[in-house]
C-alpha cells in the first residue's frame, strides 16, 4: 500500500494540474462518458456565448427583413450601409477593445481590481477619439461609394440613411469596453440579459416606425441605434450602480494617464481582426459594381446575413475551444477568470499543504494556502491554493474557458486532442443539419427579407454557395479556436491574411470579371479560394499536431513565467 501511494505522489509531482489516468478511469472512465462530460463542459461554455452572439446578430436580421420589405432600393441601400460603414468601424473598435481582455484579466488576477475600471474609462477615451476621427465616413458616405464605383441611387439613400447610425457609431466606444470588463469577471449573463432586452425593443421598435409611423428607410436604421443604447444603458447601470464593487470605484484621473501606450496596445490587438472583418466588406463592394448592382447587393447581402446569423453558432465553439487549467488532481476551480491571469485560485479539497508541497517540488511556483475570502467556501471550510502563473496564450478569446488551453496549460496532451475533437465534430454536425435545411428550402429562404421576385430568384441560385459557405464555416472558426487555445495565433494571422488577401480577392475578381460569372463567381472564388484554403490549412496544421509535445511546450511556457513573477 505504501509503494502504491508512493508512486500515486511521483505521478501527481510529475503532473500536478492533470488528473492521473487512474483517477479519470475512476469517475467512470470509457470513451462514451469521456465525451458525455466533455460535451457538457463544452456546453457550458458555448451556451451562454452563443444566445449573446444570435440575439446581438439578430437586430440585423431584423432590419434587414423590414427593409426588404420596403423595397429592393432601401434594401440594396441599408445593406451597404450596415455592410461596408458600420461593418468597417464595427472592425476597428471591435479589434481595439480587444486589448482591455489582456489588461483586465490581468489587473483582475494580481488583485488590482480598481485598474478593471480605470482600463476601461482609458478604452472609452480611445475609442471616442477614434469615433471622431471616422466620423466623416457617415457624413460623407454618398462620395466615397460613388468613388468605389456604386450605382448613383443607391449611393445618394445610403448618405441619407447613414446619417441616422451615428448614435449607433458612438454606442460601439462604449459597449465594446463594457462587454469586455464583465466578461473578465465571468459576468456573460450580463451582456446575455442586455442582448435579450435590446432585441425585443429593436423589434418592436422596428414595427412602430416601419409599419406604424411608417417613416421608411430612416426609421428602419434608426431603431438599430435605439436598441443598441437601451443594451449600454443595461451594462453600464449594472457597471457602475453595485454591480462591480470592487471593479468600479467610480471615474479616475488616472485614466488619462498612459495613454499612448493603451493606444498601441489596442491598435495592435485590432490589425488582424480589422483584415478579416473587411475582407467581407470588400465582397459587397466588388458586388456594387456589377451590373443590375441593386438586386445583386441585395441577394448577396440576404445571403450572407443567413451565413453571419448562422455563423454565431461556430463562433461560439471558437470562443470554447481556444484557459490554462480546468480540471486537475482533486483540485476544483474556483473562477476561471482567475485561472487565466495571475495568479489562479484554486479550491484544495484535501491536504492543502501535501497539495502545495506537490506544486511547488513539480513547477517551482510561488504559492501559498489561505483562508478562503467566499463566505460560501468558508462555511464548507475549504482552502484556497495561489499559484502564480499566467495563462499560457499570448492573448485571450473573448471567454476565459477554452477547453484546449485548459487541457494543454494541464499537461494533458489527449484532453486537448478530444476536446478539439468533440468542438470540431459537434459544430460540423450544426453546419451539416443547416445545409440540409438551406439545400431543402432554398426557394423560401429569402422570403423574411424580401417579396420581390427578382431577388428572390437571385438568392435562390446563390442558395448553393451559402450552404457550403455554412459548412466551411462550421469548421473554421473552431479549429481557429484550437489555434489560439494552442498558442498558434502569429500563424493563424499569416494563415488569413495569404488566404483571403493573397488568393481569395484575386480569385474573387479573376472569376467575376474575367470570366464573367458575376456575382456568383465574386462569392465563389473569395470563399472557396480564401476560407476553403485557410480550413483546408488549419486542417492540416492540428491533425499533424503532436498534442503531448504541445502539453509539454505549454507547461514548460507556464513555468517559465511562473519563476519571473514575484
Amino acid at each position: 500500500m505504501r509503494g502504491r501511494g508512493r508512486e500515486e505522489d511521483e505521478s501527481e509531482s510529475r503532473v500536478p494540474l492533470l488528473e492521473s489516468p487512474r483517477t479519470m478511469e475512476e469517475n467512470g472512465g470509457g470513451l462514451r462518458k469521456k465525451l458525455w462530460v466533455e460535451t457538457k463542459k463544452l456546453w457550458q461554455i458555448v451556451a451562454p456565448a452563443m444566445f449573446t452572439r444570435i440575439t446581438t446578430y439578430s437586430t440585423l436580421v431584423i432590419t434587414q427583413a423590414f427593409a426588404g420589405h420596403l423595397g429592393d432600393l432601401e434594401l440594396a441601400a441599408i445593406s451597404i450601409v450596415y455592410n461596408v460603414v458600420v461593418g468597417f468601424n464595427f472592425g476597428l473598435f471591435l479589434g481595439m477593445a480587444s486589448a482591455l481582455e489582456t489588461l483586465c484579466g490581468q489587473a483582475f488576477g494580481a488583485k488590482k481590481y480598481h485598474m478593471l475600471g480605470v482600463y476601461m474609462q482609458r478604452s472609452w477615451i480611445v475609442l471616442f477619439v477614434c469615433c471622431m476621427l471616422l466620423l466623416p465616413t457617415y457624413l460623407f458616405t454618398t462620395p466615397v461609394l460613388k468613388l468605389l464605383g456604386q450605382p448613383d441611387d443607391i449611393a445618394e439613400l445610403s448618405g441619407v440613411v447613414s446619417v441616422w447610425v451615428i448614435p449607433l457609431h458612438f454606442a460601439f466606444c462604449l459597449s465594446f469596453p463594457l462587454q469586455r470588463f464583465l466578461q473578465c469577471q465571468l459576468k456573460s449573463h450580463v451582456p446575455a440579459f442586455g442582448a435579450g432586452v435590446g432585441l425585443v425593443v429593436h423589434f418592436l421598435v422596428c414595427w412602430l416606425f416601419v409599419d406604424g409611423l411608417k417613416l421608411g428607410a430612416v426609421g428602419t436604421m434608426a431603431t438599430v441605434s435605439i436598441s443598441w443604447w437601451v443594451n449600454i444603458l443595461i451594462l453600464l447601470a449594472y457597471s457602475v450602480c453595485g454591480g462591480c464593487p470592487l471593479t468600479w470605484t467610480g471615474f479616475s484621473s488616472e485614466a488619462f494617464t498612459g495613454l499612448w501606450e493603451f493606444v498601441k496596445l489596442s491598435a495592435s490587438s485590432g490589425v488582424m481582426l480589422c483584415l478579416e472583418n473587411w475582407y467581407y466588406r470588400i465582397l459587397i463592394i466588388m458586388t456594387g459594381n456589377l451590373q443590375n448592382a441593386r438586386i445583386a447587393v441585395d441577394s448577396l447581402s440576404i445571403c450572407m446575413t443567413i451565413n453571419g446569423w448562422e455563423n454565431m453558432i461556430p463562433l461560439a465553439f471558437f470562443a470554447a475551444t481556444g484557459l490554462v487549467v480546468n480540471r486537475t488532481i482533486k483540485f476544483k476551480v474556483i473562477m476561471n477568470r482567475e485561472l487565466f491571469s495571475h495568479p489562479p485560485i484554486l479550491v484544495v479539497r484535501n491536504n492543502p499543504e501535501k497539495k502545495l508541497k506537490i506544486v511547488r517540488e513539480a513547477q517551482s511556483l510561488k504559492s501559498e494556502p489561505r483562508k478562503c475570502d467566499f463566505n460560501t467556501m468558508n462555511k464548507q471550510k475549504k482552502v484556497i491554493l495561489m499559484v502564480s502563473g499566467p495563462s499560457i496564450t499570448k492573448r485571450s478569446t473573448e471567454l476565459k474557458s477554452v477547453r484546449v488551453a485548459n487541457e494543454l496549460g494541464a499537461g494533458n496532451g489527449k484532453g486537448a486532442r478530444l476536446a478539439t475533437i468533440v468542438s470540431v465534430t459537434q459544430s460540423l454536425i450544426i453546419g451539416l443539419s443547416f445545409w440540409v435545411i438551406i439545400m431543402l428550402f432554398h426557394n423560401q429562404i429569402a422570403l423574411i427579407f424580401s417579396s420581390s421576385e427578382a431577388v428572390l430568384m437571385a438568392v435562390n441560385k446563390l442558395s448553393i454557395l451559402l450552404a457550403f459557405t455554412i459548412l466551411l464555416n462550421s469548421v473554421q472558426p473552431v479549429l481557429s479556436g484550437v489555434a489560439v487555445g494552442s498558442g498558434w495565433q502569429s500563424y493563424v494571422a499569416y494563415i488569413n491574411l495569404g488566404c483571403y488577401y493573397c488568393i481569395g480577392i484575386p480569385l474573387g475578381f479573376l472569376m467575376g470579371w474575367v470570366f464573367n460569372f458575376g456575382v456568383m463567381g465574386i462569392w465563389a472564388g473569395m470563399i472557396f479560394g480564401g476560407t476553403a484554403v485557410q480550413t483546408i490549412i488549419l486542417s492540416f496544421i492540428t491533425m499533424r499536431c503532436d498534442w503531448e509535445k504541445e502539453a509539454q511546450r505549454a507547461s514548460a511556457h507556464v513555468n517559465k513565467w511562473s519563476n519571473t513573477i514575484k
